[in-house]
């Protein structure tokens, strides 16, 4: 009867000790793997760019993950804004959900950011052509916005190792 309780205990000092040494990485809420550091940008309309670290080029289900992502951008709590968003939109993310009050919104297409030059040349100034290159963007329109076209906004997304991820709002 003692050695299991004296194994519970052992088992859970080890646990405790791995947490300490920053070697049970599996709990955190947001994993360097998926949350590098953003890097400054260069200037132009962002402040931080995406990290390149694990950005991997879209295919069909990382677009049907864009769609999803995008659909659920702006509906929860801060939180979850930060869960679907790199780490370079955390500020604005941050600001954004002091001031408005969530809401879904209507995905029209999501498609590659390279093939809209005029859209892909902020990002390209402010962080480089690699990003354009591996960023897909969706377009956004606010739900009873009727056919308000001013009202559509484009959202950028990137896919870091499977998990798609906002990093501007246009």
């Amino acid at each position: 009867m003692r050695a299991p309780a004296l194994r519970r205990a052992g088992l859970a000092g080890v646990a405790a000790l791995l947490l300490l040494a920053g070697l049970a990485g599996a709990g955190e809420a947001f994993p360097q793997r998926f949350y590098p550091r953003a890097l400054p940008a260069h200037g132009g309309a962002l402040s931080l760019c995406p990290n390149p670290s694990g950005l991997e080029p879209f295919d069909a289900g990382a677009r049907a993950a864009a769609r999803r992502t995008a659909s659920r951008y702006g509906s929860g709590s801060r939180h979850e804004g930060q869960l679907l968003s790199d780490r370079a939109w955390w500020p604005d993310v941050a600001r954004a959900w002091r001031h408005r009050s969530p809401g879904s919104e209507h995905v029209l297409e999501v498609r590659a950011l390279s093939a809209t030059p005029a859209l892909g040349s902020i990002i390209a100034y402010a962080c480089g052509k690699a990003l354009v290159r591996l960023t897909e963007w969706a377009a956004l329109k606010p739900p009873g916005s009727g056919t308000c076209i001013a009202c559509i906004s484009q959202l950028f997304l990137v896919d870091r190792r499977g998990r798609v991820l906002a990093y501007y709002l246009y």
